[in-house]
Formats: C-alpha cells, structure tokens, sequence
C-alpha cells in the first residue's frame, strides 16, 4: 500500500538574510531584499547581485519548492511590487523576473549594472550538479493548509 501525499512542499521564510540551498547545485543563497549573495559550499566562490527600489519593505517573503528548486522571492518596496525566482533549468541557473515596479523595469548590479525588464532573465555562473528530481521525501509534520498570514516571524 503506497499513501499519496498532495500537499505540496515549500518551505518559507519571512526573514532578510534568510539562507537557501540551490537544489542540485553546490551553492546556496542568501536573501536580502535589495541583495541576494551565493556562495560555493565546495570552495571560496560567491557572487552578489544587488537590486535598485525605493524602501522600505513590507510582506517580505521567501518560498522554496523542493519538487522543481525554485525559489521565490517577492514583496512590496514603495515604488511598487518586486516578484522574482531563482529557476533552475536544463543545466542552467538562471534569474527570472515576474514583476517589479510600476515602470515595468529595474536595475540590478551583477558585475555591472544592467536594466532589465519584466519577464526577462538573467544567467547565473551556476553550474548543476545533477538534473535528478527529489523522489522520496521525509515529511514530518502536518496536513494542514499553510496559511501564510498566520506565521509569524
């Protein structure tokens, strides 16, 4: 007999500087949010890449979906509201922008500013480990619904 589990699996955080491990990679981020810094668990590498809005924030949130790896990020800054993911496709690592701001456009500093657009992307020197999906997991807590304006920081 095989029990099916359908809720979904994320992980959150509401908390600046949270730490997030890039699945099937070696690297993790840490997420700010006008900074996000990688780091290479195996060695000395680590790049940052800077985001320019107008503070400060409110309803900071963090999501990591361990089915696929993406991790997403969004909030409100007071020019508008700022949606992006860490995606994690067919050998690349890249950064996608869903929405931001009220002028359709941000610039983000990584290596030298660069302006970029909604639904535009930006490739990360990330390289995959391997390209296996989580099979199994280990789930121990509850089946209830996460309702994300009950946790509390």
């Amino acid at each position: 007999m095989q029990i099916k589990i359908k809720q979904k699996f994320n992980l959150l955080s509401h908390r600046y500087g949270s730490k997030f491990l890039i699945v099937n990679t070696s690297y993790f981020v840490q997420i700010f949010p006008a900074l996000l810094v990688f780091k290479d668990l195996n060695s000395e590498k680590s790049f940052k890449i800077s985001l320019d809005f107008i503070g400060p924030v409110k309803n900071f949130t963090i999501f990591q979906n361990l089915s696929n790896g993406d991790i997403k990020v969004c909030f409100h800054a007071q020019n508008g509201y700022i949606s992006y993911k860490i995606h994690i496709r067919e050998k690349n690592a890249f950064l996608y922008f869903e929405n931001f701001l009220s002028k359709d456009q941000i610039d983000i500093k990584f290596e030298k500013t660069k302006t970029l657009k909604v639904k535009s992307k930006l490739d990360l020197p990330i390289k995959l480990i391997s390209e296996n999906k989580p099979q199994e997991y280990l789930f121990l807590g509850i089946h209830k619904k996460q309702d994300i304006d009950l946790i509390k920081n």
